[in-house]
């Protein structure tokens, strides 16, 4: 695994992740079928976005 240190990249994509993230959890927070656990899965970083529609897909 290669990995490369490039301010410029981290500056763009860093607060990309934080918006989807943060539309991940709002996403979920706003749907009707949305139970306590999927809201909290919503707020883990990297997958909880993820996980919480898949869980609010089976609901």
């Amino acid at each position: 695994m290669a990995t490369v240190d490039v301010s410029g990249i981290a500056a763009l994509f860093g607060p990309v992740h934080g918006i989807a993230w943060l539309f991940g959890i709002f996403a979920a927070w706003r749907d009707p079928r949305r139970t306590t656990g999927i809201t909290v899965c919503a707020a883990i970083p990297g997958i909880g976005g993820m996980l919480a529609l898949r869980a609010l897909g089976r609901a």
